[in-house]
């Protein structure tokens, strides 16, 4: 399993060594690997295209599946989108977010 906050970066070939080469101990800067992986989120359609949000993009389940496959992986786990159940189960059960704070508004 693979758990981060927002979810998949737009770099198509993303794989986990790519995250050693990553400085996280300041602000990310817009558009590099870290904030992508902060602020992304699944979408139902297959693809990537730009976030709402104005950083990240939104990954469809081609997405998620190549990269699963790519690294050995059989699931995403995320955490930055509140749920009204605390959860959802998104892109055929291959990407999971869990938010934990009940009382969020």
């Amino acid at each position: 399993m693979f758990v981060v906050h927002g979810g998949l970066p737009a770099k198509s070939d993303f794989m986990l060594d790519d995250l050693r080469g990553i400085e996280r101990f300041h602000v990310p800067e817009n558009g590099t690997l870290f904030s992508q992986l902060l602020w992304s989120d699944p979408q139902e359609q297959d693809g990537i295209k730009p976030s709402h949000r104005g950083e990240g993009v939104l990954f469809g389940p081609d997405v998620t599946a190549a990269f699963l496959e790519r690294n050995g992986l059989k699931q995403i786990i995320r955490s930055h989108v509140w749920q009204s159940e605390g959860y959802a189960i998104e892109q055929g059960g291959k990407c999971v977010t869990i938010f934990s704070a009940p009382n969020y508004t």
